[in-house]
């Protein structure tokens, strides 16, 4: 600006036409306009350039502390990301290592990636001394060459595959696994190497195998079976024999007995009368046999199921013996016995002849004690005829109880068919339960007998007292 004011002011001075002094004044005027705008943008300019500053300056430390806010926010996020996947690692782990299947992650090279713990338990091999090792490691060249690598191929190249094998492990268990191979892929659909699922069928095999030799044993009962019910068929069918053919010749036989003694007892003489005497005890003989066998052959054909109370039973049998009983002066005791649901007629018939037999077999001038007992089990009740008899040799134990086995030499004085022992046996079978026997030679026997509570218990067995029968 002064130095527009000197120009103006020389201009002035100096000579010069009026119109060309106009013309400058005129110019240095808008000069000094043009110079008056340009200082107040300058000064504009300035006043911004401190704002601006400010401005930027303002900005840059907030950028810079929102930058340092973001990197401690991005890092806490990091933190915590790190932690959650930590997390999930372990109860990846946990789940995996918790797994009855072993798992593991083989590459294309053969090696393992990724096992879970189960391959410790199978294999006594540390998880972290695993990773990386070829799978040879674990296998041996010689599966590995013959069957693994080919199955992994297959693997690779996309297919999923089940694979089972059976050995013997170091203590000579039989082992069964069965391995499942699945392709692994990438996020590009590349396939990187194969998931390994072992599962041990050990287990499932043996029961298997069980059930395949149990239903072969039960082929085998059943043909047992076949045989039996066939045989079954086959001695009702020589019962009804037995009954009709058989009987009529004995009753023949008997008739001529009667006429021989009362027409001819005198011509025949006493030996021929003695003759007579045996062949018409043999007769009796065989016809108790043949009325033994009658009733073997149609035990539980003919009757039902029903309520028995054991204590009347008793007491009736025990009445039928009292003349045997009353000359062998024989004491015989019983628990208070349950109320049953059974085949009544069979159920006597089974106290009948363990009875008897106590009676019968009895030592030389000692009368016969005889005890019946009782004893509630879960599902059966087990009973028990013991005596002070003359006893039975163990290797007899199983004999006694089959038709038409005697032992012989037993008791010299008694003669028995051979069936009594047997009809029990099948009479206790009718009942769902077994028959044994323990004893002692000259201390005694007892034969022990279960029946089953799913079809006789009807009430509960009252406390056990005993009743006494003596007749001297």
């Amino acid at each position: 600006m002064q130095s527009l004011k000197n120009i103006q002011k020389i201009v002035k001075e100096i000579d010069i036409p009026d119109s060309i002094a106009d013309q400058l004044q005129a110019e240095i005027r808008q000069l000094e306009k043009q110079l008056k705008r340009n200082t107040f943008a300058i000064e504009r300019l300035q006043k911004d350039k401190v704002i601006t500053e400010g401005f930027l300056n303002t900005t840059i430390q907030e950028l810079e502390e929102s930058n340092l806010q973001l990197r401690e926010y991005q890092q806490k996020e990091l933190e915590q990301k790190e932690k959650q996947i930590k997390s999930k690692e372990v109860q990846l782990k946990q789940i995996t290592d918790a797994m009855p299947s072993s798992l593991a992650y083989v590459d294309r090279n053969y090696c393992y990636q990724i096992n879970n713990s189960r391959y410790k338990k199978w294999f006594g091999v540390e998880v972290e001394d695993l990773e990386g090792k070829h799978i040879i490691t674990i296998l041996g060249k010689k599966l590995f060459y013959s069957k693994i690598k080919s199955i992994f191929d297959r693997a690779f190249a996309g297919e999923k595959i089940q694979y089972e094998i059976g050995f013997t492990d170091n203590e000579g268990k039989k082992i069964f696994r069965k391995t499942t191979y699945v392709p692994a892929y990438n996020e590009n659909g590349e396939n990187v190497g194969a998931y390994v699922f072992g599962e041990d069928i050990s287990i499932l095999r043996r029961q298997q195998e069980e059930l395949a030799e149990s239903q072969q044993e039960l082929e085998k009962r059943n043909k047992e079976l076949q045989k039996y019910i066939e045989s079954n068929l086959q001695l009702e069918s020589f019962a009804r024999l037995a009954s009709h053919d058989l009987r009529e010749p004995l009753l023949n036989i008997f008739a001529f007995i009667d006429l021989l003694k009362e027409e001819y007892s005198e011509n025949i003489g006493k030996m021929g009368n003695t003759y007579l005497s045996y062949i018409q005890k043999s007769s009796k003989h065989m016809e108790r046999l043949i009325n033994d066998l009658l009733n073997y052959s149609t035990i539980g054909k003919y009757s039902q199921p029903e309520v028995s109370s054991l204590n009347e039973l008793i007491k009736s049998i025990l009445h039928d013996f009292s003349a045997t009983i009353s000359k062998k002066n024989a004491l015989i005791t019983y628990d208070d016995l349950p109320t049953i649901r059974g085949y009544q007629t069979e159920l006597r018939s089974l106290f009948q002849n363990l009875i008897s037999n106590a009676l019968k077999y009895q030592k030389t001038n000692e009368p016969p004690i005889i005890q019946i007992s009782v004893c509630s089990k879960k599902d059966h009740w087990q009973f028990s005829v013991k005596d002070n008899g003359i006893g039975i040799p163990s290797e007899y134990y199983e004999q006694v109880f089959v038709i038409y086995k005697r032992l012989n030499n037993r008791h010299k004085q008694e003669r028995s068919t051979g069936i009594g022992l047997a009809h029990c046996k099948k009479v206790v079978e009718l009942h769902e339960g077994k028959i044994w026997v323990t004893s002692t030679l000259d201390v005694g026997t007892t034969f022990h007998f279960t029946i089953s509570k799913h079809l006789n218990k009807i009430q509960p067995n009252s406390p056990v007292v005993k009743n006494d029968f003596v007749i001297s």
